[in-house]
């Protein structure tokens, strides 16, 4: 090969490998920038989500607090949308405030989480506040007028309250003295005669599953042995039945004070049997009418030593299972009315007997109490004493209306 062939082919080969240099740092360029932009499109396919521990919050009527976690935010912020709702964060936690709802509605509103170009939103609703209204207004507190000295009383004690509350409520005792009953959005609460002598204390629980309301309950004790404290608790209005009124009527058209002893006794025998109808005594009774001698005189087998007295209108007693009743002809022959009252009053007395008990109502349990310990001594205590006191109001106001409602 002559000199000029192989300068030629020495240009050809430079040029080729020169060429070659060239391509394989091109390659070389370009796999490290297909690989970056290949990474990160994988990248981006999984950048994790903003996310919040919960959705929805749930709030009492009360003022309280809830904390929500925040995942994948490296930083956000939080806002709400009613000026009753705060939000606060800290870290990765948002704390969420409700002020108390004193609307009386449900209410609801939203706290948003922004992170970027995410949001995620948590609704919030609260309750209207749990209310117990006694009366008028609502009250977490209540003392039942109950066994107290000179107090209004209850027969049996209770007392019913209206719950407003804007969910299903329960109603739970503390003690067993109390019991309570619930109808729609009512409550009744109940204690026992309180036998303990000393002031008692118990609540009842009401919960809507977001609030709590402790409905405290004071009871005052029955004081057994100041028996002439206690006032009249019986009934002030009446209904007679027919029969009463009938038996009523005869007697005060009757002419009582020309009548004889025979007749008399007649009358006050029939209104004895309405009497104890309409009392619903059920026990079988005898009635004696006559002079205050006769009657000690022909009846002390069944009244023992305790003869008839001169100012004694009238007797009861309960002996062997059976009511006997005596009525002093020399104090009733010349009043009708007195006569009449006399009778309802000396009625009302057996059926405090027949009813008589502890552990049932409070009038059981003091009428029970009293006749066990019966005052005789000195006269105030006598007539001051409860079951006395019991039946004369019970008389007056039942003869009252019996005047009144007959001609």
């Amino acid at each position: 090969m002559n000199k000029n062939n192989k300068s030629t082919l020495r240009r050809i080969i430079a040029t080729l490998g020169m060429v070659l240099m060239l391509s394989l740092s091109l390659t070389g360029m370009t796999q490290p920038a297909q690989a970056m932009t290949s990474s990160t499109a994988v990248a981006a396919a999984v950048a994790p989500s903003l996310s919040v521990s919960t959705q929805t919050v749930k709030f009492g009527g009360q003022s309280s607090s809830t904390t929500v976690t925040v995942s994948n935010a490296q930083s956000y912020s939080v806002s709400v949308s009613k000026n009753w709702i705060h939000a606060s964060k800290s870290g990765n936690k948002i704390t969420i405030q409700v002020d108390a709802n004193n609307t009386g509605l449900v209410r609801e509103g939203t706290v948003t989480v922004t992170s970027g170009s995410q949001q995620r939103t948590i609704s919030v609703s609260q309750h209207k506040k749990l209310k117990v209204y006694a009366g008028s207004g609502y009250t977490s507190e209540v003392t039942l007028r109950v066994f107290v000295g000179v107090a209004n009383f209850i027969d049996p004690p209770q007392e019913t309250f209206k719950v407003d509350s804007s969910t299903s409520f329960s109603a739970t005792p503390s003690s067993s003295w109390l019991s309570v009953t619930t109808s729609g959005s009512y409550i009744t609460i109940k204690a026992t005669p309180n036998t303990t002598q000393e002031q008692r204390r118990g609540y009842v629980k009401i919960s809507n599953g977001y609030e709590t309301v402790d409905f405290q309950i004071i009871q005052q004790a029955i004081v057994p042995y100041k028996m002439t404290l206690y006032p009249y608790i019986g009934p002030t209005s009446f209904n007679p039945s027919s029969s009463l009124k009938n038996a009523y009527r005869e007697l005060k058209v009757s002419g009582w004070n020309a009548l004889s002893i025979s007749e008399q006794r007649q009358h006050i025998s029939n209104l004895v049997t309405a009497a104890k109808s309409y009392l619903n005594v059920t026990k079988s009774a005898t009635v004696y009418y006559d002079t205050r001698a006769a009657l000690n005189s022909q009846y002390a087998s069944i009244l023992g030593n305790d003869k008839i007295t001169a100012n004694e209108n009238g007797r009861t007693m309960l002996k062997n299972g059976s009511l006997y009743f005596f009525f002093n002809a020399d104090k009733l022959g010349g009043d009708y009315r007195k006569a009449a009252t006399t009778v309802l009053h000396e009625v009302r007395h057996s059926w405090q007997m027949t009813n008589a008990k502890y552990g049932g109502t409070m009038m059981q349990w003091l009428c029970k109490y009293n006749l066990e310990h019966y005052i005789s001594t000195p006269f105030e205590d006598y007539e001051a004493q409860f079951v006395e006191k019991d039946a004369r109001y019970y008389a007056s106001y039942l003869e009252s209306t019996l005047f009144n409602v007959t001609k």
